[in-house]
């Protein structure tokens, strides 16, 4: 369920983390001439793939636990993934061939079937497919093999302060990319870079799962909040909002995706909601 939120968050933050020119529509409320409030909506759902990487690293740690993991099942998956791509893919150039547009989309057939390979992109949003296809054919043994070894919540911070690492080091490691003259090692470069990048968030879900964290955050909230944590959680959530927003910082993410992560959790949903986000 947490993934549809994440997924929701990602499509928020590509229609609304817009000013000036970029702006989609005529939104009704601004704060001033080249910001719109809604902005600030998008500006938060930045947090939709540190979440989706969270869900993943959580999901993937309590199914090898299970020993429910298989090669197999993963390929399985990859595949299920790639044809859903493909199916998008193969959709949207039609359509730009079809449509009045510039062109770009498919553009030439070497373009195309680069796509196809994951190879090239047409949006720049698609990154994280590939860094994703990666993460879940690693053997679990060797993605969690210090997992186990690590206290959970000792484990969860070191992952927050890697990601903070990581944050200043892409502004490095991005532009050493760029200048490659090798299009295959710029590839292989920035593919490195997405999966250093999206590892810590994918461990801090592993350690949310193993220390059972959810159950006793949900817990804490029972015992001494009682019938009011659900109103408790909105004021949490505001209050994050708020803070982001008045802040305005990128680095906060990691931070925001953890706990936003347990307070939806930690939220009692009723059918509705659960059957919207598992849609």
């Amino acid at each position: 369920m947490t993934k549809g939120l994440a997924i929701l968050l990602m499509v928020i933050l590509h229609l609304f983390c817009r000013k000036g020119a970029d702006v989609y529509g005529t939104p009704l409320l601004w704060v001033n001439k080249t910001t719109p409030l809604i902005y600030y909506l998008g500006f938060f759902s930045e947090i939709c793939v540190p979440l989706y990487s969270i869900c993943a690293g959580y999901a993937q740690y309590l199914l090898s636990e299970r020993r429910y993991i298989e090669r197999r099942r993963n390929l399985h998956r990859m595949w299920r993934l790639l044809c859903n791509y493909w199916i998008v893919l193969i959709l949207f150039c039609f359509l730009g061939m079809l449509l009045p547009s510039d062109g770009s989309m498919p553009g030439s057939l070497i373009k195309f079937l680069k796509s196809i390979m994951l190879i090239h992109s047409y949006n720049g949003a698609w990154w994280f497919l590939n860094t994703y296809i990666i993460l879940i054919m690693i053997p679990y043994r060797v993605l969690f093999c210090g997992v186990d070894k690590i206290n959970s919540y000792l484990g969860l911070c070191f992952c927050l302060i890697l990601q903070i690492i990581c944050f200043f080091a892409d502004k490095v490691a991005i532009p050493f990319g760029t200048n490659m003259t090798q299009p295959i090692l710029a590839f292989v470069w920035k593919e490195m870079v997405n999966l250093i990048w999206l590892l810590p968030y994918f461990w801090a879900g592993a350690f949310l799962c193993k220390g059972s964290i959810i159950d006793k955050t949900y817990l804490f909230f029972e015992k001494y909040i009682g019938k009011y944590t659900k109103l408790v959680l909105c004021i949490i959530f505001f209050c994050l909002f708020a803070g982001v927003s008045a802040v305005h910082k990128a680095i906060l993410m990691p931070t925001v995706a953890v706990i936003m992560f347990l307070l939806f959790n930690c939220w009692k949903k009723g059918n509705t909601v659960e059957k919207f986000f598992c849609s």
